[in-house]
């Protein structure tokens, strides 16, 4: 996905700011411009969580992709407090070992962490920076 946006993303800086290829023909901007439109997209599109309980498990991301995880994946909640707070989900998966959930700036992030860690049964870590 990531290689998809820097693609889409590439081609749309081309089509802003190189109108004419260097033979003198013109680019085409109407056709490369969406491409560019995409890739903000991908970029700005919010990833959305759906924690369900009964089936006990986790589904997660854009509109054109969503995941499933289970309960039994997710190893601990963790709290990151910076300037501003970060929840993640801590995985038991070495090619993805943390979920980024949410950034937020108050700390209405440590009681969403503990009902999270409730839900899923796991202990939350609170890391301070």
């Amino acid at each position: 996905m990531g290689i998809a946006v820097l693609v889409f993303s590439f081609v749309g800086v081309i089509s802003l700011f190189a109108p004419h290829l260097s033979d003198g023909a013109e680019f085409p901007l109407l056709i490369i411009t969406p491409f560019f439109v995409v890739g903000l997209l991908c970029e700005t599109v919010p990833r959305q969580f759906t924690f369900d309980g009964e089936r006990k498990e986790i589904r997660y991301g854009n509109l054109w992709s969503r995941r499933t995880l289970l309960f039994g994946a997710v190893k601990t909640v963790q709290v990151i407090d910076t300037d501003v707070w970060q929840l993640n989900l801590i995985l038991d998966d070495r090619d993805q070992p943390r979920i980024h959930v949410l950034t937020s700036d108050t700390e209405a992030t440590l009681y969403a962490s503990g009902r999270l860690a409730d839900l899923l049964q796991v202990d939350v870590v609170t890391v301070a920076q």
